[in-house]
Order: C-alpha cells, then structure tokens, then sequence
C-alpha cells in the first residue's frame, strides 16, 4: 500500500504533496523538478531557471548571481537570508 510518510513535502513549509503538484496548497510556493529550478542567492527559496523574480523574497534576478552576497542563517528557524536584512524573512526574529 501507499504509505502516508512516504510522500513528497514542500521545501518551504513542510506540508505534504499530492502526486502532480505544481503549487503548494500550503504555503503556494512553486514545486519544481530539479532540472526545472536553481536556488535564490538572497533568500535561498527554490526558483524557475527562467523566473526575472523571487516568489519567496522579491529579489530581481539577473543572468548572474551576485559576487559578494553574504548570508546568514536565522538562529530561530535556521533558514538562509540576505545578511543586510534586519530581520528573518521567514519568521520575523531580529538579528542580533
């Protein structure tokens, strides 16, 4: 039989997908196939290859990525954000 753990989850927010997915219904972020997505250099949320934006954070997106980002990861949630933020943009906890 099908086993419950056995399923897909979002990278975003945990919640399961169902087979076929193109959005979660948790959280509406994208679910792309690995050839299909590269990764966010400010926020590092999985985004289209071909995406001008960031769903997640907003950041535009050029041909490359930027050179001298600098990240850090939230103490709370321990997720990636731009190290010139105040705070997370994922949880809201202010940097230190």
């Amino acid at each position: 039989g099908f086993h419950r753990d056995m399923m897909r989850k979002c990278s975003n927010c945990g919640e399961p997908l169902a087979e076929g997915t193109e959005f979660c219904n948790g959280c509406g972020m994208p679910i792309l196939k690995l050839e299909e997505k590269k990764i966010c250099p400010r926020c590092a949320s999985p985004i289209l290859v071909t995406a001008k934006f960031c769903l997640v954070c907003g950041m535009r997106l050029k041909d490359q990525y930027p050179k001298n980002l600098k990240a850090r990861k939230c103490g709370h949630c321990k997720r990636t954000n731009d190290a010139a933020g105040k705070y997370c943009i994922y949880c809201g906890e202010k940097f230190e």
